[in-house]
């Protein structure tokens, strides 16, 4: 599991930036805990329903929007290769002071025991 969380980060920083001239780097922080894989970055000034986040083939998840600063466009255009243990049916994303937090939960492979509330 440990390898697909490093190949997860090591993905993150072989994504290649926009080429425009008005390129703005995006901080992101990718983890992982023990029930799922989270995407954190910054979307300062952009409204929650200009982002779209879809899953493509090959699980790849893309993050996509883009920011107008006195006529400027900006992109946010990130891709992710995720880990085959995930459950991309689960996913949830919230955005909130100006993050954005990509929940992506894992499939259950082994055996796990409940609790009782």
């Amino acid at each position: 599991m440990t390898n697909d969380i490093d190949d997860l980060i090591k993905t993150f920083f072989s994504t290649r930036p926009s080429t425009s001239p008005r390129y703005i780097p995006v901080a992101t922080q990718v983890s992982e805990e023990d029930d799922n894989y989270v995407i954190e970055t910054l979307v300062a000034g952009i409204d929650k329903k200009d982002i779209k986040i879809s899953i493509e083939k090959q699980n790849t998840l893309k993050i996509n929007s883009e920011k107008v600063v006195f006529g400027c466009k900006y992109p946010l255009n990130r891709a992710y290769d995720l880990p085959t243990d995930v459950n991309s049916e689960g996913i949830e994303a919230i955005s909130e002071n100006g993050v954005l937090k990509v929940i992506i939960p894992k499939k259950i492979t082994s055996k796990k025991e409940i609790t009782i509330r």
